[in-house]
């Protein structure tokens, strides 16, 4: 849904409880709005579905966009990691 996705986008680089608070609205919204539309037919507007579509399309994207830096910048760091512990093991090895 085209709030599922842009919560999605807030929960980019958000801290781990605020991802779950985000979560857990998102869950209680749809079934609020799952339970609102229970008995409603469908609302034939193309005009507005085609702009939620693209809507949705383009948060989705976004997402994808905002979280590329934020895995490259991980992995970054896992090689800094690693480069820093294979330095301290050999820093050890030639104290001995």
């Amino acid at each position: 849904s085209l709030l599922a996705a842009y919560l999605e986008c807030q929960k980019v680089g958000a801290p781990p409880d605020v991802s779950a608070r985000l979560t857990a609205m998102a869950q209680e919204l749809e079934a609020r709005q799952r339970t609102a539309l229970g008995g409603l037919g469908a609302a034939t507007e193309p005009e507005l579905d085609q702009f939620m579509e693209a809507y949705h399309e383009m948060l989705v994207k976004f997402r994808e966009e905002l979280t590329r830096p934020l895995q490259e910048a991980m992995e970054f760091m896992r090689r800094v990691e690693s480069q820093l512990n294979s330095l301290s093991i050999s820093g050890r090895s030639l104290r001995n």
